[in-house]
């Protein structure tokens, strides 16, 4: 007996321990990643005239070349990449080769914004969340700082887990009476909550590292599926030019998008200064979030190459599938909503953790 007591006083420790040891960033890490879900809701809310459009009756859509040209006028770089918005009120983003990005109305052309990424609200809370805000060139220093903490809050999840699991009656112990005193109601809205939302946290918390520690991830996931994940095929190379006369981009695009005749446009990676490679982001049916590619010459308007991420294996499904499930952006408005609200439910754990060790120090 005294043996088991010492084991679970043992595992309190760790769980003690890394809890102290994430705390900061696990509170960073929740209100930010909470916000984020609806961020991009918020600033179009509290600045619509940069962010929202009027569609015009007819709906009509203004041609990409004279689209590029003014916001190239505004800004005198040329455009890096243009996001197609699929809602018809949406101002279209962009982002010029100096890495300001820029908001266009797609109907008229007309230039709405041009500023920095972190000047926005979801740019400010999106380098909070994954990197701190701390940037030195293209580099992020505290990157690994974050996912490491992400990794301590996994195993303090499964820690806590354990802690659960160990003794008997598991099941009578997943009840939350309020009319217990204060320091049992808190220990077991701690326990229980935290019991009931393990999995989707660890889930959440896993999809999250697979964006900086992207090697190690993939490589648990092809363990756990026994399968490959196909990688983006490499970009292809023109080297010759067989025509010095620039096709117009919106004829390019449309015969480049005949290749994929079901997707949907989501983003144009114009080609780079001196190459002539121009490569197109598509959402396929079947897809939750846009992983086809399509290439083609910008000179010719010939299609180089595609990649249909619709048909790619199960072990590339799931790994397409992490940035839609990490955001909660793939079963509609009341899962989202759910997100949110699991983004936020680390706090409760930090509140009453903290309580519970400070009523056990000093008191």
């Amino acid at each position: 007996m005294a043996g088991v007591v010492l084991h679970k006083n043992f595992f309190r420790q760790i769980h003690l321990a890394l809890a102290c040891c994430v705390c900061v960033f696990l509170i960073v890490l929740s209100v930010t990643g909470a916000l984020l879900v609806y961020a991009k809701d918020i600033q179009a809310w509290w600045s619509p005239h940069y962010w929202l459009v009027e569609p015009p009756n007819k709906s009509q859509l203004i041609d990409y070349d004279q689209l590029l040209e003014n916001a190239e006028k505004a800004y005198s770089q040329p455009v890096s990449y243009l996001s197609i918005e699929s809602q018809r009120d949406k101002a279209w983003q962009g982002r010029f080769l100096d890495g300001k990005y820029f908001n266009v109305n797609p109907y008229t052309a007309q230039v709405l914004v041009i500023y920095d990424y972190t000047d926005t609200l979801y740019g400010f809370t999106l380098y909070l969340h994954r990197w701190l805000l701390w940037q030195q060139a293209d580099d992020y220093p505290l990157r690994n700082l974050v996912s490491t903490a992400v990794l301590l809050f996994i195993i303090l999840c499964l820690v806590g887990l354990y802690l659960w699991a160990k003794p008997a009656k598991r099941l009578k112990r997943l009840r939350i009476k309020p009319h217990k005193n204060k320091r049992i109601f808190y220990y077991q809205l701690h326990s229980v909550i935290g019991v009931y939302l393990t999995i989707p946290l660890v889930l959440i918390a896993f999809s999250g590292l697979t964006f900086n520690w992207s090697k190690q991830t993939s490589a648990v996931i092809e363990f756990i599926t026994r399968g490959p994940i196909e990688a983006r095929a490499a970009s292809p190379q023109v080297t010759t030019a067989e025509s010095n006369r620039q096709l117009s981009w919106q004829k390019a695009i449309s015969q480049a998008m005949q290749s994929m005749p079901d997707a949907q446009l989501q983003r144009i990676y114009f080609a780079k200064p001196d190459e002539q490679v121009v490569m197109l982001r598509v959402k396929n049916p079947g897809e939750f979030h846009p992983y086809s590619y399509i290439w083609f010459n910008q000179l010719t308007g010939e299609v180089l190459q595609t990649q249909n991420a619709s048909i790619a294996n199960v072990t590339t499904q799931i790994w397409n599938f992490r940035y839609p499930f990490h955001i909660g952006n793939f079963a509609g408005p009341l899962l989202q909503f759910f997100w949110f609200i699991l983004g936020l439910s680390p706090l409760l754990f930090v509140f009453t953790g903290g309580y519970l060790f400070i009523k056990r120090k000093c008191f």
